[in-house]
């Protein structure tokens, strides 16, 4: 079955209009990873977190950049029942989106299994200074999201027993997957 993707550019029909996108080269997009990054983080069901377990389900987009000893992690959600999900973007262009990729998505998953709940806290105070926080940002935030958030101390057990357990889920995603990443991946 061939697909044609078409925009259609208002829902209204008296002002509807339709245009075909064109293709862009996966070697010169017009994009990078910045904007990849902000889209699935102003987009979280672009990620499909839920094919792959259905307790990655409804993510909810905590920071960007998250600091760690071995470099900063692109995009950090964490789901309304206490589970983080690490997401690195790469783009097709980018040749770390090979083997590399996968050695600095399981760095990232070592030096997060080491922060503790508070940690994450705190470094949401860093980064989204323009907000008045409670005693649990992170909780905060989720609460925002979710229509059925846990109770606080029900989200806080889970979010540290997961990060000590390394209990998780790693996520690249990009604008095309090379062959051999795929089978790297399997």
């Amino acid at each position: 079955m061939l697909l044609n993707p078409a925009l259609i550019q208002s829902l209204a029909l008296d002002s509807q209009t339709l245009s075909m996108p064109e293709p862009i080269s996966l070697e010169k997009p017009p994009y990078n990873e910045d904007w990849m990054q902000n889209l699935i983080h102003d987009n979280p069901r672009l990620v499909p977190a839920g094919e792959v377990e259905a307790c990655f389900s409804n993510l909810v987009p905590i920071l960007r950049e998250f600091p760690l000893p071995s470099g900063y992690l692109d995009n950090f959600y964490i789901t309304p029942d206490g589970y983080p999900v690490l997401v690195e973007v790469k783009l097709w262009k980018n040749q770390e989106a090979r083997r590399k990729v996968v050695a600095q998505i399981l760095e990232y998953a070592k030096d997060f299994s080491g922060l503790k709940y508070d940690d994450i806290n705190s470094e949401i105070r860093k980064q989204i200074k323009d907000r008045k926080w409670g005693a649990n940002p992170l909780h905060e935030i989720v609460s925002g999201y979710a229509a059925n958030p846990l109770d606080e101390t029900l989200f806080v057990d889970r979010v540290s027993r997961n990060l000590r357990e390394g209990r998780f889920l790693l996520l690249i995603v990009g604008d095309g997957i090379r062959e051999e990443m795929a089978g790297l991946a399997q």
